[in-house]
């Protein structure tokens, strides 16, 4: 599967520098005495960067089709004050694509050779050959932006031979093969960072959503408001949008992009009750006429352009959908329901199911941006949709003011359900994950941290309360108590009672409408005629006592005495 590039290094292998540490140990003489690929000080910071290294050293995974070696290092230069970098793997273990052999015999294998001579000068020899061969091979490691710290090895001919022009620089980005062409004759390696983009805010579950493309096109987010669902789409679709694609599966034809006719393309939407099949599949819309009065011309929607975008070789589409359930659905879907299954998706050989496409008789064309690689634009009569082309969706699970969503559109959906993300919110707030059944008691003063704990087991509690009366589909998110903050324990302790009163509270009273009595038991506030420091019964006039009931009133926290009260009033919902 083609996956987004964040960064690719390259060195020169031509180099005796870059060959002997490849070869592997060969003795103390003739320089084959390094386990570790030595990076230029122009290289260093792209792979710190890309690797997020920070210390002295850490681990690094190589992969190639088929094996890997999960036991290399990153690290600086032993060399106090040098700012160079070193790539390096277990004593004389270099990483097998990289090292020569039998290319015929050996897909792993590029450069022919032999890779057992114990003589160092018979292994300068084999690098004699490889000059005098004139291929000029190229060593690359490709960086992913969707993953760990795992580099993926290949080894590019700049003259490939008969029988490997699939190997050659030639098959490599215009941008790539430009730096390496640019790349200084005293200079061993060098970098191209495709995108400097930072880890995915919601990296578990832009895992999962791409974990399920691969068996599913069409995907569907359903959790609570605030639990990641929209941030995930986001970050998904800013790794969809990569220039550049690498398939690490694959020796040959691994790379896509724009200037090597594929790509991707993605497109964002947000439903609303207002969203038609005229919006999204196709409609007809005025436009100008010759004698000064208008016609009714066909215009292609987001699904169709997208549609005919990605059915070019090697193109690869995104389809992003927020507030998928604030439409009918179904009817926006329309007659191409039946398109979506991954069986009647059209492409790796399957010629794929086909409809009629809305005003057959009348031409319908795509924008130029979504024109074929032959820049065809004409909507074909029969339309079918791609295999690469993906629907991803999400929805909110307390929404009850619409439609349920069709049955039939729903089981063409792989479900991934997304509740509250406590450790993400943990992580965030830089406190450990609390231990329930340990009551929250801060020894001493207030801190920063004790505040932030205490926010984190609030969520934590009130959420299995109110799963056991409400159900999983009314929890709330992370995100509302995502921006306790400050400078001190006063600007965090002010931080969390404004995210609890103006997201926390002000939620659970759409919530729990005319149950106040459901209400203050998730608040721990006991029944009437009890009060709390969170909340008070205000009981009805005489006048109406015999129709009204006593009716909860929440505490306007912010008009306590001071910070410290404040919290003590929220610390109540946690008390036994």
């Amino acid at each position: 599967m083609m996956r987004p590039v964040q960064s690719v290094f390259f060195w020169n292998l031509n180099k005796i520098s870059v060959f002997r540490p490849i070869y592997g140990r060969r003795g103390a003489n003739g320089g084959y005495t390094k386990d570790f690929l030595q990076s230029p000080a122009a290289q260093y910071p792209s792979i710190s960067s890309a690797l997020g290294f920070t210390g002295q050293q850490i681990d690094v995974e190589y992969r190639w089709p088929g094996g890997s070696e999960p036991n290399g290092h990153w690290r600086m230069s032993a060399v106090e004050g040098d700012m160079r970098g070193q790539l390096a793997w277990p004593n004389d273990h270099p990483p097998a694509p990289w090292k020569v052999g039998d290319p015929e015999n050996n897909p792993v294998v590029t450069l022919t050779g032999d890779p057992a001579l114990q003589d160092p000068a018979q292994a300068d020899a084999v690098h004699e050959a490889i000059i005098a061969s004139d291929v000029r091979p190229w060593l690359v490691a490709v960086k992913l932006a969707d993953e760990g710290n795992i580099l993926h090895l290949r080894v590019y001919l700049e003259n490939p031979p008969a029988g490997q022009e699939e190997r050659s620089l030639a098959t490599l980005p215009p941008a790539l093969r430009a730096r390496i062409a640019g790349l200084p004759n005293n200079t061993a390696g060098g970098a191209w960072d495709v995108a400097r983009r930072a880890v995915p805010r919601a990296a578990a579950l832009v895992q999962k959503i791409q974990e399920a493309l691969v068996s599913d096109p069409n995907v569907l987010l359903v959790g609570p408001p605030g639990t990641g669902k929209t941030v995930a789409l986001e970050d998904l679709r800013a790794l969809y949008e990569s220039s550049v694609l690498f398939d690490p599966e694959l020796w040959e034809n691994a790379w896509s992009g724009e200037n090597l006719g594929g790509g991707r393309k993605a497109v964002s939407l947000v439903f609303h009750p207002s969203y038609t099949y005229e919006n999204f599949v196709a409609g007809l819309v005025p436009a100008p006429a010759a004698n000064g009065g208008f016609s009714l011309q066909t215009q292609p929607g987001p699904m169709l352009a997208m549609a005919h975008w990605a059915t070019g070789a090697g193109r690869e589409g995104l389809v992003i959908i927020d507030e998928f359930n604030r439409a009918p659905a179904a009817a926006v879907f329309g007659d191409t329901i039946a398109l979506l299954d991954a069986e009647k998706r059209a492409g790796q050989g399957n010629v794929g199911a086909r409809i009629a496409r809305p005003y057959p008789r009348e031409e319908m064309r795509v924008a130029a941006e979504y024109a074929q690689p032959n820049n065809s634009i004409d909507v074909p009569e029969q339309i079918a949709l791609p295999r690469s082309l993906a629907i991803v969706a999400a929805m909110n699970s307390t929404d009850r003011s619409v439609a349920p969503l069709d049955a039939a559109l729903r089981r063409r959906f792989a479900i991934i359900n997304v509740p509250p993300d406590y450790e993400a919110l943990a992580r965030h707030l830089n406190v450990p994950m609390p231990v329930m059944n340990n009551a929250f008691a801060p020894v001493g003063p207030y801190t920063p941290a004790n505040i932030k704990d205490l926010a984190l087991r609030l969520l934590l509690a009130l959420n299995d309360r109110i799963e056991q009366m409400l159900g999983g589909d009314f929890l709330l998110g992370q995100a509302l108590l995502w921006h306790i903050e400050g400078a001190d324990a006063g600007g965090v302790a002010r931080s969390l009672v404004r995210a609890m009163e103006e997201r926390v509270f002000a939620t659970l009273k759409l919530t729990f409408v005319d149950q106040d009595e459901a209400l203050a038991a998730l608040l721990n506030i006991p029944q009437p005629p009890g009060n709390s420091p969170l909340g008070r019964w205000r009981a009805p006039t005489p006048a109406l006592s015999s129709v009204a009931p006593s009716r909860l009133v929440l505490t306007d926290l912010s008009a306590l005495g001071g910070w410290e009260e404040q919290l003590a009033a929220l610390a109540t919902v946690l008390e036994d």
